[in-house]
């Protein structure tokens, strides 16, 4: 079964999706891997990841991609985050809080 989390990665500038697209486009398992996203969505300066659940793993391939990619980024370009199932298992890197598909994490408590 696994260990799933919710990955959301949304980045601007189209130097960066044309770096973006050179990479995707020279790896056929990372496309797949991004077939399976919940939405992929690339727009003229603009860039959304997102999985509702995946592996999402430090040692997988495809998520070693990303991540190089997202760390070759300027923190202001990228959003990244990463809740995991275990409630304090949450990544959140970079500052792109005005993204255009309004990527964000909403902290509430419920009853």
């Amino acid at each position: 079964m696994g260990y799933y989390s919710q990955v959301g990665f949304a980045f601007q500038g189209k130097e960066n999706i044309e770096k973006w697209n050179n990479i995707v486009n020279d790896n056929s398992n990372l496309q797949d891997f991004l077939e399976s996203a919940d939405r992929y969505e690339i727009l003229e300066n603009d860039c959304l990841v997102w999985f509702d659940g995946v592996k999402w793993y430090d040692g997988d391939p495809d998520v070693l991609l990303i991540e190089t990619f997202r760390n070759s980024l300027e923190f202001k370009d990228y959003l990244f985050i990463c809740l995991g199932e275990d409630i304090t298992d949450n990544e959140y890197y970079g500052q792109y809080y005005s993204n255009t598909f309004n990527l964000g994490w909403e902290r509430k408590i419920v009853f």
